[in-house]
């Protein structure tokens, strides 16, 4: 696909996020549709090409820039008929800080239903970011509430779903003003209203996956065991069979993580006596 050398731009790497997060035209062979897309994903999922996401000035960007061949050379082919190498002497231009993550959450930011393949790709990158840079991301994600609505909205796909779980299963600093923590009830909140009958199977069977994973986790067990919640959960099971199922287990993993802390706190208050 391409010939990475160590004057890769973020203009470049722009061009290489279009492959990974854009349609491919209707007419477009093969390879576009599907040999780059998948090549730019590993070599915008490489370990210096991350740094590019955060880099904050020209000297961390040139730095990042000089470690890229070592990464993205042993992933990406080069091939004489389609080169990015043409185009890498482009000298960076000036931007915002966030232009690359605003260009890879464009996937999300439509009402239009996501192609599995291209929320794959992006659950992919966002994924390996989190590994590397979690407190950097979760700042960008939360600090917009449009990112989370728009995760919300398209959690009827497996991929968005999942990686809205990884996002809510991030520890992250404890301060009540970061924005993670001050956006956590109201996603939560929406989750638990996604399991209605208006909804498809797969927003209903999607949110209740999220949210029982949370449960187990204990993480936020205080926000999803409240009596209100509860209720609405229990009264929602009578809806539909769809509706119903997830209730049900959604109930069941509260009731399991409940009876499993009772246990812990009966052992422990009986070793210590």
């Amino acid at each position: 696909m391409c010939c990475v050398t160590a004057s890769l731009s973020r203009k470049v790497l722009g061009q290489l996020l279009d492959y990974a997060v854009c349609e491919p035209p209707p007419d477009a062979d093969k390879s576009r549709s599907f040999k780059y897309p998948f090549y730019a994903v590993e070599v915008l999922s490489c370990n210096s090409i991350r740094k590019m996401f955060f880099a904050k000035s020209e000297r961390e960007e040139s730095k990042c820039e000089q470690e890229l061949f070592e990464d993205a050379a042993s992933i990406v082919k080069a091939e004489e008929s389609h080169t990015v190498s043409e185009r890498t002497s482009v000298e960076s231009t000036d931007s915002s800080e966030t232009d690359l993550l605003d260009k890879l959450f464009t996937v999300i930011n439509t009402k239009n239903e996501i192609n599995p393949v291209l929320a794959g790709y992006f659950e992919k990158i966002v994924e390996s970011l989190l590994c590397e840079y979690k407190e950097e991301l979760l700042k960008y994600v939360f600090s917009s509430k449009e990112h989370s609505s728009n995760l919300l909205y398209h959690c009827y796909n497996t991929s968005i779903a999942n990686l809205l779980l990884s996002l809510l299963s991030a520890n992250t600093s404890d301060t009540p003003e970061h924005p993670f923590h001050q956006h956590k009830p109201d996603i939560i909140s929406q989750l638990v209203d996604n399991i209605n009958p208006d909804n498809s199977e797969d927003v209903i069977a999607n949110s209740c996956f999220v949210l029982t994973q949370l449960i187990a986790s204990k993480s936020y067990l205080h926000y999803l065991s409240g009596e209100n919640t509860i209720a609405s959960i229990f009264n929602k099971g009578f809806m539909n069979e769809n509706v119903s199922r997830a209730s049900t287990k959604y109930l069941l993993a509260v009731t399991k993580v409940k009876l499993e802390s009772a246990k812990d706190g009966s052992t422990e208050s009986n070793t210590m006596t």
